[in-house]
């Protein structure tokens, strides 16, 4: 039922027509590569038989079923394909070629936007200059009558060239380019921010009118800096310009800290007798540590992070690859003139490495990148008796010395000679090493909300018992802190309540059993709290005490069992929470 939209083809110099609809030359934007590209029904239907015949040397069932063929394993069904993968995970070859050997040279490299796209129709294309278009189309490709795949193109363009490509654009919309590391990051940390001012350190080179479109694209999709996250143990100072998704972070420690413009997401970091030092605009993801030593971790600025989990292979214990690189990193560039956020002949002077250590012998200098650099160690998951299980990380340090030794020689450092000693994968490598649905379960199973319940029956049990131990709430402050005045109410609210509940119903039990002492000690908690809550708050809403009235304050009161408060106390609950609330 789906027809092809009633839009035609415009060239890119007819745009000057919307050019009236921008503010400002910098929200001008080309309209290469700031779309979608849909196939629709018949299109897609070309598409896929394509696949069957003419162009299966592009898909991996059409390659192992060629490669069959030639090699004489001509098969029915799943018994042949187990043949091919039997041959190829041993390695053997046939007629002096392995399967992946044969893919590089029976492959078509066909590109979606210079070579299927371009062979489409458009506004200004005629089928009375087929022939002539083809013969362009071929020779941009240096294709000629020696050519071994110039029926391929042929028949390429010959059947694209009947479809008609159509663009639909939208004149006021902005584009946003998250194709690296650091403009996602950045985007996960300004698109979130609420702020007047950002820190610089999360700015990078932008422009104030991107930072608005970014903050203005970011509010239209609900991004928030903090979701399904506990953070305790760092100071709201600069965590607040931070962003955390879907992450547990835990440490006693005074030296903690979470760098201003950082992101973390998907990450268990439960160390609470461990020091988490993370830098500033650093990327962290799948970081897993459940550790009650003692131990200190430090992350210099600038660092992307990410712990995938490894496919198991004859029942060995759990492994995961390790990824380290500077946020700023080109994985493609060659030669490499960075890694891990620094000079790259610097990195080799310093610590001794040669680039026999990063790239096998066999790859050219030619072609020696960091997509192809085995600097990414493998880790295991260990375990000791009381001090929980993690992943050894102590092999950062080396990088950190990179950063905090400027001066020192390194080719000594623990760290580094725990970093050699390790087994190493490339990018490229590991895209087929990572299990996949075990960081899906990993993600799906981060305990933020069991740590909040933790927490609060912690502190019941603190005022109950009498301890002394210091009833933080912390892990409140860094929520409602790095939460804006819109989404207050719906991402701060049943935290703060639930709180209050919990302190609530700690004071009515000892006011009933007249142990007045935990009963003070409570209100004296809560006081604090809200009187911390009210300075993290961004906005703040003040109430007209001459105007309100008793049931004002039980209809904001209602998540409080108000029969423990007289007036007063329930109109200084309602004047904080008014501005923690609404």
């Amino acid at each position: 039922a789906i027809k092809n939209p009633p839009c035609v083809f415009h060239h890119f110099a007819k745009t000057q027509e919307y050019e009236s609809d921008a503010n400002n030359s910098e929200d001008l934007m080309a309209w290469i590569d700031t779309g979608v590209v849909t196939f629709l029904p018949h299109a897609a239907k070309v598409l896929r038989e394509s696949a069957l015949i003419q162009l299966r040397c592009c898909t991996s069932r059409g390659l192992e079923d060629m490669y069959s063929e030639r090699n004489n394993f001509v098969e029915l069904g799943i018994e042949k394909r187990q043949k091919v993968s039997h041959l190829e995970s041993h390695e053997q070859t046939v007629s002096g070629q392995s399967l992946g050997e044969f893919a590089q040279t029976a492959t078509l490299k066909i590109d979606l936007y210079s070579d299927m796209l371009q062979a489409m129709q458009t506004g200004s294309t005629s089928l009375n200059h087929f022939d002539s278009s083809l013969r362009r189309y071929l020779e941009k490709r240096c294709v000629d009558d020696a050519s071994e795949n110039k029926a391929q193109w042929q028949w390429l363009f010959s059947e694209f060239s009947k479809l008609k490509l159509f663009t639909c654009a939208i004149p006021t919309g902005s584009f946003f380019h998250l194709g690296t590391t650091w403009e996602l990051a950045d985007f996960l940390t300004i698109g979130a921010s609420h702020f007047e001012e950002v820190p610089e350190i999360a700015l990078r080179n932008d422009t104030s009118s991107h930072k608005q479109r970014m903050r203005s694209f970011g509010n239209s999709i609900g991004l928030v800096r903090r979701s399904g996250t506990f953070i305790s143990g760092f100071p709201t100072e600069t965590s607040r310009y931070s962003t955390a998704l879907n992450s547990v972070l835990v440490s006693k420690s005074t030296g903690s800290a979470i760098g201003e413009g950082s992101v973390i997401e998907h990450s268990f970091m439960n160390c609470p007798n461990s020091t988490i030092e993370i830098g500033e605009r650093c990327l962290l993801s799948g970081i897993r540590m459940n550790f009650n030593g003692c131990s200190s971790i430090h992350i210099p600025s600038g660092l992307c992070l990410q712990m995938l989990p490894l496919k198991k292979s004859n029942g060995k214990k759990k492994s995961y690859i390790c990824i380290c690189l500077g946020v700023d990193d080109p994985i493609k560039d060659v030669p490499v003139k960075t890694i891990f956020g620094m000079d790259f002949q610097c990195v080799l002077q310093r610590s001794g490495l040669t680039e026999s250590d990063i790239w096998d012998e066999i790859i050219p200098s030619s072609r020696r990148m960091l997509w192809n650099a085995k600097i990414h160690p493998i880790l295991h998951h260990s375990s000791s008796k009381g001090d929980g299980s993690h992943v050894d990380l102590t092999y950062l340090n080396w990088i950190h010395e990179l950063y905090t030794q400027n001066d020192i020689d390194l080719k000594s450092s623990s760290g580094l000679k725990h970093w050699k000693s390790l087994r190493k994968l490339s990018i490229s490598e590991i895209r087929e090493n990572v299990d996949a649905s075990a960081e899906a379960l990993h993600r799906r199973s981060i305990p933020s909300g069991k740590f909040v319940e933790s927490r609060l029956s912690e502190i019941s049990e603190i005022l109950m018992n009498r301890k002394h131990e210091p009833c933080n709430f912390d892990f409140v402050f860094d929520l409602v802190s790095s939460s804006s005045s819109e989404n207050m109410s719906s991402i701060s609210r049943p935290l703060v309540s639930q709180s209050l509940r919990t302190l609530d119903s700690v004071a009515f039990k000892a006011i009933k059993e007249k142990s007045y002492d935990i009963a003070g000690r409570v209100f004296m908690t809560m006081s604090l709290m809200l009187s911390d809550l009210a300075q993290s708050v961004p906005t703040i809403i003040c109430i007209d005490k001459k105007q309100s009235n008793k049931n004002e304050l039980l209809k904001l009161s209602s998540d409080i069992n108000i029969e423990s408060f007289d007036l007063s106390t329930m109109e200084l609950i309602v004047s904080i929470r008014k501005k923690v609330l609404i």
